[in-house]
């Protein structure tokens, strides 16, 4: 918080690079958040917090190497109203997994709460993915796609609705855990 310098936990942050490529995580409860390795590119990081005024900054990524960052979001409403998408549900008991071959079917049924002030468009893309690096991120190359769906129709503010996400693949391990990001 910019008035009394006390982090904030659960805040959104996103990590745009100028590849057009973005990476997305929360804050925990010491205000803190952390991005897996991205190459030297030029990035804006980006947080938004309900009942902050969002904060962002311009920094330059050195390869291997750590950058700290400390947004400070003011208090007051968000000039900006938007969807705020919620992944309140991933339910994986539609899939099943051969013990042998570690091949998965079914559908992971996926409830999804718009908190936002503003519609959810419909086409938006969800992704089940198998974590592979344990990092909470779907890296590309790294984990494993194990289905995608989209919003079908227009998310209203407070309202929710459940998709089904269609899996096959072969897993990494028997019943792994199965992660979905908008």
């Amino acid at each position: 918080s910019a008035a009394t310098s006390a982090p904030l936990a659960d805040a959104q942050v996103a990590l745009h690079v100028r590849n057009g490529g973005s990476l997305f995580t929360r804050t925990g409860a010491d205000g803190t958040f952390s991005f897996p390795a991205v190459a030297r590119e030029m990035a804006v990081v980006q947080a938004e917090l309900a009942g902050y005024k969002p904060g962002a900054e311009l920094l330059l990524l050195a390869a291997q190497s750590e950058a700290t960052v400390d947004l400070r979001l003011k208090t007051g409403p968000d000039p900006t109203p938007r969807p705020d998408l919620r992944i309140l549900e991933v339910d994986k008991r539609q899939v099943v997994t051969d013990p042998v071959t570690l091949q998965a079917s079914g559908q992971v049924k996926v409830t999804v709460l718009n908190l936002g002030r503003l519609a959810a468009a419909a086409g938006v893309r969800f992704t089940a993915f198998e974590d592979r690096n344990a990092n909470r991120v779907l890296d590309a190359g790294v984990d494993l796609v194990l289905g995608t769906a989209t919003l079908p129709q227009l998310l209203a503010p407070s309202e929710r609705v459940e998709l089904d996400i269609p899996v096959s693949c072969e897993q990494l391990f028997r019943d792994n855990a199965v992660y979905v990001l908008a």
